[in-house]
């Protein structure tokens, strides 16, 4: 998957593989219509009729396994353009697309968070404060994922989703009235105050007989998003 680093938004996981014309677009951020194969973006001069049968995939999960003659083909067209294209953010790429729609009177394609706490230069500290706050504030349990770390997590957002509280193992409504007059009394004193307070009922973390692990389906308990609205559908 990777990660890249940008000024508005800092770290973030995840990146585009796009053609010289719309890393220009994405520049200017007007990101108009353009070819989606996977993480990569081509403009119409720079799409190649070889990837032309995965035009609108939204992963680059085909590429993988066995391949079929298409998928092949699709492959070695990637190789061919892989020296002429850059490498760009996907927050700064959906904030490309809301801006061209906007700017043409269109609905925007993306969910936008524009005022709320990135992982930037600028707004880490301020995220890391309200982290140690928010550990402070009560115990936790301890992730079963990793001991060393709190089972209730503070994450900066971006400009596809807000900055995130998400805690674990607290279902009792009082108590997650309490976090959330905490975290809203916190990002009242902000000129970026959009966020959201997770509660899932517990950790499932699976372990397989060969050692790997990863998370299994989790039910959330209760969202309250602050200062915004929760994504469209």
């Amino acid at each position: 998957m990777g990660a890249i680093r940008c000024t508005p938004h800092g770290l973030v996981i995840g990146l585009r593989e796009v053609c010289p014309h719309v890393a220009q677009q994405v520049q200017a951020l007007r990101l108009g219509p353009h070819h989606q194969i996977g993480q990569w973006l081509l403009c119409d001069a720079c799409m190649d009729a070889r990837l032309a049968p995965f035009d609108g995939e939204k992963t680059s999960s085909f590429l993988y396994g066995k391949k079929t003659p298409e998928q092949e083909a699709a492959w070695e067209a990637y190789h061919d353009l892989h020296p002429t294209l850059d490498v760009v953010c996907p927050e700064c790429t959906a904030a490309a697309m809301n801006g061209y729609a906007r700017h043409a009177g269109l609905p925007d394609p993306w969910p936008s968070y524009e005022h709320t706490l990135t992982n930037n230069e600028h707004d880490y500290p301020i995220v890391e404060q309200l982290r140690e706050l928010v550990e402070a504030f009560r115990p936790w349990r301890l992730s079963i994922v990793d001991p060393r770390y709190s089972s209730c997590t503070v994450q900066g957002g971006a400009y596809t989703h807000p900055l995130e509280v998400q805690c674990y193992y607290v279902v009792q409504t009082g108590e997650q009235d309490a976090l959330v007059a905490f975290v809203r009394k916190f990002l009242a004193g902000q000129a970026k105050n959009q966020g959201v307070v997770r509660f899932l009922d517990a950790e499932n973390w699976i372990v397989k007989p060969n050692g790997s692990a990863h998370r299994g389906p989790e039910a959330v308990v209760r969202e309250v998003y602050l200062n915004c609205s929760a994504p469209r559908p």
